[in-house]
Order: structure tokens, then C-alpha cells, then sequence
């Protein structure tokens, strides 16, 4: 199963060259896009929405112990739909859960707030004021010295070009799981991969890792 990123597509590079080497390989794959993005009807509302979205299409269009990547924000997503779906996540690979604390301090006012990103296309996305309400409920590491908990094969893969989220965020959080051998947690550098790593190079890697993860599944 394949995450998106914020504001991103189920149809980008990364999505489809995932859903090929499925094919291939004669596995199921699943795709999504979030309430109000791409094919998906509807309006931007909350960010809980997007991540009840994550849970809801793992619940109903999966079966079975399942493999899922989180590209961006989706690495945030992963790890709540493995949190709710301890049982079925056999192993996941993507960014780390960092996007989360993003979302909790914007700043929201009574209209639409403009998030800047260099990946929009005016320079900034609006988001309504509604956006980040509730979001305390769903944060995975509440106090300081909350760690990571969750039993399965998990690959953190960054690319050190990554001028949105230092990849230092990512060594961070796999520093926090040592001396905690039951978690398996693993950090994959990409020396001149960029944010979204959708490079073929960086396609290549993440392929690699998901071969990886199957043949020890």
C-alpha cells in the first residue's frame, strides 16, 4: 500500500513505479488519494481526515500482512495505520513521522491559512482554519521521552538534498530506538536525493528496499 505526501497525487512517479514492480511480482497494491485531492471528491477539511483516509482504505481494500511505503507526510500516516493495525503491518518504508509537528504549530486564524511551499504553485498552499483541529489526538509521541514502540521491519529513507526536512529529523529518530533491539529500524541516506525522492536513482533505492523487506517478510 502506497501513502502519498502532502498535497500529492496517487498517480506520481513513485506510486506507479511501485504498482509495476506489484505486477510483476504478482502482488495486490493499493493506491489513494486524500478527501479533496486528485480523483477524490470532497473538501480539505481536517488533517485527521486524511489520516482516518490512510486507516479506512487499509481496512477495507487490503487483506492479510501488508508492506506499506509512505512517501512525505505519508511516513507520518504509515505509522498511524500501523499503530491502529498492529497485527497487519508486516513492514514499512518511508520518511520520518516528522510531518506532524509541522501540522501542530501552524498557527490558524479565523480564515484560510497559507502554508509556504516551494512545491506549490503560488508559493504557498491554503488550508482552511479548520485544519489542524483535534490533531493532539493523533500525536504518536506525546511527551519527550515517548519512543517509538511498534513491532515491524521499518526502513527511514531521506535524501540529504532534502531542503524542506533536514535529514537530521530522520537520524534523529532512529538514534531514539537504539538500545531497543526488538524494534528493528532501519536509516537509508540518499546522498543526492531531494525532498520528494522521485529521481529515478532514488525510485531504484526504494524498490531495492521494498525487495529486501519481502524476501524477509
Amino acid at each position: 500500500m502506497f501513502i502519498p505526501g502532502f498535497m500529492s497525487k496517487m498517480n506520481g512517479k513513485k506510486a506507479l513505479a511501485l504498482e509495476e514492480w506489484c505486477r510483476s511480482d504478482n502482488r495486490p497494491f493499493v493506491r489513494f488519494d486524500y478527501t479533496g485531492i486528485g480523483a477524490s471528491e470532497g473538501k480539505i477539511v481536517r488533517f485527521s481526515d486524511w489520516i482516518e483516509d490512510a486507516c479506512d482504505v487499509f481496512a477495507q481494500l487490503t487483506k492479510g500482512p501488508q508492506i506499506v511505503v509512505g512517501s512525505s507526510m505519508g511516513g507520518y500516516m504509515m505509522l498511524q495505520v500501523a499503530k491502529r493495525f498492529p497485527e497487519r503491518v508486516a513492514g514499512m518504508i518511508g520518511a520520518a513521522p516528522s510531518f506532524f509537528k509541522t501540522v501542530n504549530q501552524l498557527k490558524m486564524q479565523n480564515g484560510p491559512y497559507a502554508l509556504p511551499s516551494h512545491y506549490a504553485q503560488d508559493g504557498a498552499y491554503e488550508l482552511p482554519a479548520t485544519f489542524n483541529d483535534g490533531i493532539s489526538d493523533f500525536d504518536l509521541f506525546p511527551t519527550a521521552d515517548a519512543v517509538y514502540t511498534l513491532r515491524c521491519k521499518l526502513y527511514i529513507l531521506h535524501g540529504m538534498l532534502d531542503d524542506s526536512v533536514p535529514y537530521t529529523d530522520s537520524l534523529k529518530f532512529v538514534q531514539s530506538c537504539i538500545g531497543k533491539p526488538e524494534h528493528e529500524v532501519n536509516l537509508v541516506l540518499s546522498k543526492l536525493g531531494e525532498h520528494r525522492l522521485s529521481e529515478d536513482a532514488d525510485i531504484s533505492l526504494l524498490l531495492e528496499l521494498l525487495q529486501r523487506m519481502v524476501r524477509q517478510s
